[in-house]
């Protein structure tokens, strides 16, 4: 009884539900064909800038607005209907465009449009230096049915002054320094790669634009263009906003690098910056260079005169023949002669020229008796640069004689340069004389050895800071 109960319900359901699904198959009316969305500018100025009346009362004339920047174009769009898939816009130059913008619109060339989502754009309104250019700049929208837009449009002015030539020098030098043409006095090292000492040759550069204003400054871009003499393009970099180079792996020549500067309208400067260097190369093709500083003060008891420079020679020729097959920690070729080369130092504005110095694997400079301080600035304002650019790419220096350290009461400008940058030493501690009215030229004679504690050197943990050995 119950079972028929319910397949007379189920009965009483499904007829009416069928008699509705049948009736749905009919509509009445026409479906809303797909609406065009609309576009419209936001924030930028009407097609007809400024008017203003002439003398006689009656006459509108119209006043362009002139851009000296590439400017920032707003626009919105809306679709009743749906929503926008993508906006497209041109810049236009046309003469055609700019005589009749309304009568153009069919003619633009499908590759001129640029499509896009967003709903700004930089616009660089190209032109001619010392000109002004008219441009014509159209917009449309496209919904996501595929229906366009009327396309709308406003005119643009842009005239436009060249960069200012940039200003080169050495990277961490002085702003006054910076120059458009920079020669750098010195010859460069220059190693096959970077580390923790040697940074490569760097530069860096300044620009600038006429065109710039109080609250807003032209963007600018730099290519960077090396060329090693006569005409060898080393490399020809592309435009970035970057203001430095690293120059590292060059061969020994001389060369040339020319910065030029563009704006946001792609104008460039009328000239490059140049950059102009020496380089060298270093080879390390030798074994030993050893330098005689000691004829600055050296005495020969008991005459208490200098020796001759052939006297020190001979001398530390004898004592290379007999230390020379024990020189086993500065990388020397065993294959070749101890190879040395003396060059004496006789005046204080000599100090060994780079040339020379990249050829060898090790240095010694010789000082037996330093001379003070006051003597040698000029001989180690010239030393100090080369040794220790030649450290940086790898060269081996050792520095024999009395006060290395000290010249005097005062720490030797050269080596303490050369503590302070490689070791992190920054001054040597020097006993004081406890007595009162002692002879300041003889005092430290007074201290037993046991008073002096043994500094014997650093090793570090890096492979390309060198060791320091003091024996």
């Amino acid at each position: 009884m119950r079972s028929r109960a319910l397949y007379l319900l189920a009965a009483m359901l499904i007829v009416p539900l069928a008699v509705w699904l049948a009736g749905c198959t009919d509509f009445d009316g026409e479906i809303t064909a797909n609406q065009p969305p609309e576009v419209e500018f936001v924030n930028v100025h009407a097609d007809i800038d400024t008017v203003k009346v002439d003398a006689a009362g009656d006459t509108l004339i119209q006043i362009p607005l002139i851009y000296d920047f590439a400017p920032v174009i707003y626009w919105k769009g809306s679709d009743s209907d749906g929503f926008i898939e993508y906006y497209s816009f041109a810049d236009i130059i046309d003469a055609a465009a700019i005589s009749d913008p309304i009568s153009y619109i069919p003619r633009i060339p499908q590759e001129s449009w640029v499509d896009t989502i967003a709903t700004r754009a930089t616009i660089k309104l190209l032109s001619e230096i010392d000109d002004t250019t008219e441009h014509v700049f159209y917009l449309r929208a496209f919904d996501n049915g595929g229906a366009e837009s009327a396309v709308k449009y406003r005119r643009f002015f842009r005239s436009n002054n060249p960069p200012v030539i940039p200003r080169i020098g050495r990277t961490g030098a002085d702003e006054a320094d910076f120059a458009n043409r920079y020669v750098v006095a010195d010859t460069l090292f220059s190693a096959p790669n970077l580390t923790n000492i040697y940074q490569g040759i760097q530069f860096s550069w300044r620009g600038s634009d006429p065109d710039d204003k109080a609250l807003f400054t032209i963007p600018l871009e730099f290519q960077a263009i090396l060329v090693k003499s006569p005409a060898e393009t080393i490399f020809v970099n592309p435009w970035t906003d970057e203001v430095e180079v690293q120059l590292i792996d060059l061969e020994t020549g001389f060369y040339t690098l020319n910065v030029w500067a563009r704006d946001d309208g792609l104008t460039k400067s009328v000239a490059p910056a140049r950059a102009e260097f020496n380089v060298i190369r270093p080879t390390f093709a030798n074994n030993l260079l050893i330098v005689l500083e000691s004829p600055f003060n050296t005495y020969d008891p008991p005459t208490l005169t200098p020796p001759t420079r052939e006297k020190v020679r001979d001398f530390y020729e004898e004592l290379l023949d007999e230390v020379a097959p024990r020189i086993t920690n500065a990388d020397l070729d065993p294959s070749d002669s101890v190879d040395v080369r003396f060059y004496s130092v006789h005046s204080n504005n000599q100090a060994v020229p780079r040339s020379l110095i990249s050829q060898y694997k090790l240095v010694i400079y010789a000082a037996d008796h330093a001379s003070p301080v006051e003597q040698w600035s000029l001989y180690t304002d010239l030393k100090q640069p080369v040794e220790e650019d030649y450290l940086r790419v790898g060269g081996r220096v050792w520095q024999m004689g009395r006060c290395l350290t000290f010249t005097g009461a005062y720490l030797s400008n050269d080596n303490a340069t050369l503590l302070s940058t490689f070791f992190g030493i920054d001054g040597l501690a020097e006993p004081t004389p406890s007595g009162e009215g002692q002879n300041a030229s003889t005092w430290w004679w007074s201290f037993p050895p046991s008073m002096f504690a043994e500094f014997v050197g650093t090793r570090s943990g890096l492979p390309e800071f060198p060791a320091l050995t003091l024996d």
